[in-house]
């Protein structure tokens, strides 16, 4: 039964060949299309903001971008101090949690053969210092994680992304991971 098939598919190849006047035997050629206003972005640097590391998506999609493209990775954690507390303020719980974020973030970026460079900021706004911290290492692009109500309920999770949204110096990536 499968022969039969065989032919029948051999014939309807020949068949279609013939009607559209195709030689059976010869190689269609494919027409290449091209966009002369096409210009590939090479990413040099990328600005990976990170606040918690509840999930690895985050930062994996930099690092596979980064990995990509070759690209140096820094990852931020930005403390913000409330303004009733002077910027200098060292705040044990915070920084012993931005530090353990930062470690896991250069770890998975070490399993992806990345350097990553990792800095830790005490500001009163963590937009500004995302956006400043994009300028001073030249980011091509910011990878930023938003919560995982923002797909759903909010339209911007958070005056921090929104803030980077607006006044970031380069393309930003938010990535909105669903629970």
């Amino acid at each position: 039964m499968g022969f039969a098939w065989m032919f029948v598919g051999l014939g309807m190849y020949y068949w279609y060949r013939r009607k559209s006047k195709i030689p059976a035997g010869k190689a269609l050629a494919v027409e290449e299309v091209s966009f002369p206003e096409y210009c590939p972005f090479k990413i040099k640097n990328i600005l990976l903001a990170v606040k918690s590391l509840r999930r690895c998506e985050v930062p994996e999609t930099a690092f596979k971008i980064a990995k990509e493209d070759n690209a140096n990775v820094t990852a931020l954690n930005v403390i913000e101090i409330p303004p009733a507390l002077p910027v200098e303020t060292f705040l044990y719980d915070k920084f012993s949690a931005a530090e353990d974020t930062l470690h896991k973030v250069w770890a998975i970026g070490t399993e992806h053969g990345i350097h990553v460079e990792t800095r830790l900021v005490q500001s009163r706004h963590a937009g500004e210092t995302i956006c400043e911290t994009a300028r001073e290492v030249g980011a091509d692009m910011i990878v930023i994680g938003a919560s995982e109500q923002w797909h759903k309920d909010i339209p911007f999770p958070t005056t921090t992304v929104e803030y980077v949204l607006k006044n970031a110096p380069c393309i930003v990536w938010v990535a909105s991971v669903p629970s």
